[in-house]
């Protein structure tokens, strides 16, 4: 939602960003597992 409020230069800047916090996450591996696996991940907020 913060990106709304941003020109397109500083949305795509702040996406980046934030996707190289996610993309570390234990919740990224358990939801390319679960996708593979054509099961429901089981998130934990980490």
């Amino acid at each position: 939602n913060e990106g709304l409020e941003m020109d397109l230069e500083k949305a795509l800047a702040h996406e980046a960003d934030l996707f190289g916090l996610v993309f570390t996450s234990d919740d990224r591996k358990e939801g390319i597992d679960a996708f593979l696996n054509k099961r429901k991940p089981e998130f934990q907020g980490r």
